[in-house]
């Protein structure tokens, strides 16, 4: 007996009776092919017939890789679609994780950025195929602010007084001052200048916010 299989698309021999076949459907519906196969032995051959539908890849979108700073949240994923389910491993901070779109809260009580991969599996439920996505989520510690450095003592209506502190490169500050001065000059910046009133005092404090908040 020889055999002969037409179209030859996807298989992995067209010249044996029983070939596996493997076939990719990048559309968003169902793609059906006939393949035949012709048997032939002497002179004589027969023609038989089968048809194979290939079901399209689950849609599945992780949504695109964040970053937030500890104790703060983002919602993962996107829209659900018909017949399909939904499984995120880990479920670490998760809300739901059989859904298309979790909302994840995460804390990083270290120094160092903190990365984890979020898996979403997505199932149709009708030709139960499943495809697979991956999304990184970055939580950023809590930036660790240093002591105010400069004069806690000073001369009243004194001028141009510097007060600072040693941050983090690429972050932002925010300088208060509640008392008799003012700042002058360095906001948003990791030093200051103070210009004390006639009483000389005064509170001041700072909010560092890191570089890479988001």
């Amino acid at each position: 007996y020889t055999y002969t299989w037409s179209p030859a698309t996807g298989l992995s021999d067209p010249s044996i009776s029983d070939p596996s076949i493997t076939l990719v459907n990048l559309d968003t519906i169902t793609d059906t092919l006939m393949y035949y196969v012709t048997t032939t032995v002497g002179s004589c051959s027969t023609v038989d017939s089968v048809q194979v539908i290939v079901y399209p890849i689950p849609i599945v979108d992780a949504g695109a890789d964040v970053v937030f700073c500890t104790g703060d949240s983002a919602q993962l994923g996107a829209l659900p679609a018909v017949n399909y389910t939904y499984l995120w491993v880990p479920a670490t901070g998760m809300n739901d994780s059989t859904i298309s779109n979790p909302t994840v809260i995460l804390t990083n009580p270290g120094t160092a950025p903190d990365t984890t991969e979020y898996i979403v599996t997505t199932v149709d439920t009708i030709a139960s195929c499943s495809w697979s996505d991956t999304v990184l989520v970055i939580v950023i510690p809590t930036p660790e602010t240093p002591g105010i450095f400069g004069s806690v003592s000073v001369c009243p209506g004194v001028d141009s007084v510097s007060y600072w502190v040693d941050g983090m490169s690429g972050s932002t500050y925010q300088w208060m001052l509640a008392g008799d001065g003012s700042i002058v000059a360095g906001q948003g910046g990791d030093s200051i200048l103070v210009n004390w009133g006639a009483s000389g005092s005064g509170v001041i404090s700072v909010i560092e916010t890191d570089s890479i908040r988001v």
